[in-house]
């Protein structure tokens, strides 16, 4: 025999700082996931964020989640999410308010690309490409042409994770 016991539940309240007015955070979506999982449908909770930044998740039981607040990229056909930012937060026994998500801006990176091999090459010929993975599964692929003495710069790249690959 199973028994059933209806567990307490609780309220995640919070505002997005930087909300500024016709940005693409506007139609900025709130989830809520258990931690170490992405914020997919189903296995989530998502509101919609007020224009005032503020939102309210509600029926949520005690444990360990992740906050991920995301926009739809502007003209983007595949309908890519954009990462604004991320907040980890643990829930037990009573409500958890104030919780403020400060929306990441891109970063700049440049850097230089090295061989090994004493073998003189070409290194204009060579592209680095930054590869989404974990929570950067919402952005966007990156990539620069290596110059000839192998430096590179990317003047607006989101926040998060990315496997880092060079072609040519």
């Amino acid at each position: 025999v199973i028994h059933l016991v209806r567990a307490a539940t609780h309220r995640v309240e919070g505002k997005v700082e930087e909300l500024e007015p016709n940005s693409t955070a506007l139609s900025a979506a709130v989830s809520l996931a258990t931690r170490g999982t992405l914020p997919l449908a189903g296995l989530s909770k998502t509101v919609k964020a007020a224009k005032d930044g503020s939102f309210v998740i509600e029926h949520v039981v005690a444990g360990s989640y992740t906050l991920w607040l995301t926009a739809s990229v502007q003209g983007s056909r595949s309908r890519a999410q954009k990462l604004l930012a991320r907040q980890n937060i643990d829930i037990a026994g009573e409500d958890v308010t104030g919780i403020v998500l400060s929306v990441l801006p891109p970063v700049s990176l440049s850097g230089r690309v090295t061989l090994d091999s004493a073998a003189a090459q070409n290194l204009g010929q060579v592209r680095v490409v930054f590869v989404p993975g974990g929570e950067a599964m919402f952005g966007s692929y990156a990539s620069a042409s290596v110059d000839a003495d192998g430096s590179f710069s990317l003047p607006s790249v989101d926040p998060g994770e990315y496997r880092i690959v060079a072609q040519g």
